[in-house]
């Protein structure tokens, strides 16, 4: 949407770069919450599956995830999730069950 938005800018102190008629990007908070577990929002194939690591099996699986908070870049996972291992890149390439390997043995944590 495009609307109108009034605001003061303090520049004291600051060279006077911003002119009358020019484009502000302007970013606000609608609701906050502290101390969530996020995952990075590319992760999610199709907006709501993430793509699981089994790490006894070494295997991928897919988790339905409807977030309920997220932004332009995060989503929150459930708290439940804080031991789950969700694979944030090539998880639009596996298929359930697919055997994965971890790159350069990496801690994925």
């Amino acid at each position: 949407r495009t609307f109108e938005v009034v605001c003061d800018i303090d520049t004291e102190g600051q060279p006077a770069e911003i002119k009358p008629g020019m484009f502000l990007s302007v970013e606000y908070i609608t609701e906050k919450k502290d101390n969530v577990l996020l995952v990075p929002l590319k992760a999610l194939v199709s907006g709501s599956t993430l793509w699981l690591y089994d790490e006894e099996t070494g295997t991928a699986g897919p988790e339905v995830l409807e977030p309920l908070i997220k932004n332009d870049q995060f989503a929150v996972v459930p708290e439940e999730w804080e031991d789950r291992d969700v694979i944030i890149e090539g998880q639009h390439f596996i298929s359930e069950g697919q055997s994965v390997k971890l790159l350069n043995g990496e801690d994925i944590r």
